[in-house]
């Protein structure tokens, strides 16, 4: 019994990997992920200013 909770498990967890990254590509916005990168250079240059 513990065997086949196992294998369940196992195969679950990559099912929802492959879901997941699946999803994650079919979805994929370009423009969001820039974002990322212009709020961390906000966040440099506001450091930089607050001397911190």
């Amino acid at each position: 019994m513990s065997r086949i909770a196992l294998r369940t498990g196992v195969g679950l967890f990559w099912t929802l990997v492959v879901v997941i990254v699946a999803a994650r590509a079919a979805y994929f916005h370009p423009h969001f992920a820039e974002q990322f990168g212009h709020v961390a250079a906000l966040m440099d240059r506001l450091r930089a200013v607050l001397g911190a």
